[in-house]
């Protein structure tokens, strides 16, 4: 019996290694980031990991027009506002939800969705997406740049003439927009 015991501690023990090692070191590739917004009553935190390009195709290559995207890297990216508000003019209840988004070369969908969380309290991986969780889908405009961004980042700035926030979902040479203002 004692026997079995310190073989189960140690296949635990190994599991628990190996899960911290494989998470460590995709973290390496992919670091955590937030981005936040405090302003006039308005906040809003997104927590999301940052891919790099690396020389390779992103939109149309490894992040495929019209698939749903995790938006990021490892877990979901999760995107909390305080209060209720507006998201490209459509009414968004205050809360956390997992971001994801499907691409397309014209305009992007943008998806809020309530599978952010596991049974642990801790964020999802990014690609355990349902659709039956989906709380919001909305269109968002996409332009192309100039400018490359090598490493997947999301930035909120004031939106223009006092109107609320903006989103930007940056990567490789693709901006997407994100007017957010407080209902």
């Amino acid at each position: 019996m004692k026997k079995v015991l310190v073989i189960l501690l140690g296949v635990v023990v190994v599991i628990v290694l190996a899960f911290f090692g494989l998470r460590g070191y995709t973290k390496r590739y992919s670091p955590d980031a937030i981005a936040s917004y405090d302003k006039d009553g308005l906040k809003i935190d997104v927590k999301y990991c940052q891919p790099s390009k690396k020389n390779r195709v992103i939109f149309g290559g490894i992040v495929p027009f019209g698939k749903v995207w995790r938006t990021g890297a490892n877990e979901i990216t999760e995107i909390t506002f305080k209060q209720d508000v507006s998201i490209a003019n459509k009414p968004v209840k205050a809360g956390s939800y997992a971001l994801f988004t499907i691409p397309n070369k014209e305009d992007w969908t943008l998806i809020l969705n309530s599978g952010n969380r596991t049974f642990f309290g801790t964020r999802n991986w990014g690609t355990q997406y349902k659709q039956e969780k989906d709380v919001y889908r909305l269109k968002v405009s996409k332009e192309d740049t100039e400018s490359e961004t090598e490493q997947f980042t999301i930035k909120i700035a004031d939106g223009k003439k006092g109107a609320g926030a903006m989103m930007y979902l940056m990567w490789d040479q693709v901006q997407v927009n994100v007017p957010i203002k407080k209902n």
